[in-house]
């Protein structure tokens, strides 16, 4: 839980180079101060290598699924050049089959999670649709913010970009506004993880809770 920016990004095949097009918002968000900026990828992925991710899911699904073992899905993965989020994103179909993919991973800043622009090769479109949750970044207007400016930026290339903000910054462009909810949803947060504390406590459990929100608490003045 925690605010989050929910995006789906799309351009006409029939437009022409995609990877040049997300290569030229690359080149712009190098100007920005993105903790992380990485290469346009362009990747083709072959329907055994979607049957291979699918047979590590199911060999490393609950009670299989520690952080090791997830650790090392992620990285038999990786020695086949591909990451997992892009296999999420494109894992959508019954059948295993052929994937061709352009991506671009963006890292606005600690604490908050990556901004990663995955497109699928479908039905005359490059598409494909992703969030970043940015609730717990260190520096929460300045990643929030550089999340928005990556958006405008697909946008003014030519891409259809479809943005719901629960900071609701997007559409109003009013700081205020992303004050207001950022600090709702920590109230709320705090409240959800303060009320199931006191209750494991009153219970005489061993069990204990964590959560992000007991370690940063973003509030906008």
């Amino acid at each position: 839980m925690g605010l989050t920016i929910n995006f789906a990004v799309s351009y006409p095949i029939s437009n022409g180079d995609v990877v040049a097009k997300l290569e030229s918002v690359r080149q712009k968000c190098l100007d920005l101060p993105f903790a992380e900026v990485s290469d346009v990828q362009h990747l083709f992925i072959l329907k055994n290598d979607v049957q291979f991710y699918r047979d590590l899911q199911r060999k490393y699904s609950y009670p299989n699924n520690t952080e090791e073992n997830l650790a090392l899905r992620n990285k038999l993965l990786l020695d086949r050049g591909i990451d997992i989020w892009t296999m999420i994103n494109i894992d959508q179909t019954v059948y295993p089959q052929d994937h061709e993919v352009v991506s671009l991973d963006l890292w606005a800043g600690k604490g908050c999670e990556s901004m990663d622009i995955i497109l699928t090769k479908n039905n005359g479109l490059w598409s494909g649709r992703c969030f970043t949750k940015t609730q717990y970044a260190e520096e929460f207007v300045k990643c929030h913010l550089l999340v928005i400016k990556a958006l405008d930026l697909l946008k003014d290339a030519g891409f259809t970009v479809d943005v719901c903000d629960e900071g609701h910054y997007w559409e109003t462009r009013d700081i205020k506004v992303l004050g207001k909810n950022i600090n709702d949803y920590t109230n709320l947060l705090q409240t959800i993880f303060g009320t199931l504390k006191t209750a494991l406590e009153k219970s005489g459990t061993e069990m204990t809770i964590e959560a992000p929100i007991s370690q940063c608490k973003n509030y906008m003045k």
